[in-house]
């Protein structure tokens, strides 16, 4: 398991094979060799709900784990996504709650195609899924 070699983002990967160090680029497989990599993450927010007309609102902060799987076969990918977020919500409106439990799980599967669309090595990706999403 190696470091993120872009920056400074606290995720990590796991591959065929590391980037150089210092290096952002990373080293190429042999031609049809699929390759699985995977991130996973952490992440925080905060939300504020207000509809003013009728004195609601609702404030909380969450936090979350991210999971990400990706083979890719070529310019063909599958990838696999998924999250659970918790916080907790205060409530003002008709009344005053603190502390509500707000659980939040998400999961996707997603197939897409690579095109390489200059010779800097730019890329547009477009892909298709399927989502689930329970609040």
């Amino acid at each position: 398991m190696t470091a993120h070699a872009l920056g400074s983002n606290p995720v990590w990967n796991a591959n065929w094979q590391p980037a150089q160090v210092g290096s952002a680029i990373w080293s190429q497989p042999p031609a049809n060799t699929p390759i699985f990599t995977w991130a996973a993450g952490v992440e925080g927010h905060y939300q504020a709900y207000r509809e003013p007309s009728l004195g609601v609102s609702e404030d909380g902060g969450f936090g979350s784990v991210t999971l990400d799987g990706r083979v890719t076969f070529n310019q063909w990918q599958l990838r696999g996504e998924g999250s659970v977020v918790y916080g907790m919500m205060d409530y003002s409106g008709s009344g005053m709650i603190d502390g509500i439990n707000d659980l939040e799980i998400e999961a996707r599967i997603i197939g897409a195609y690579v095109f390489t669309i200059d010779t800097l090595g730019n890329q547009l990706t477009p892909y298709s899924g399927y989502g689930y999403r329970r609040l």
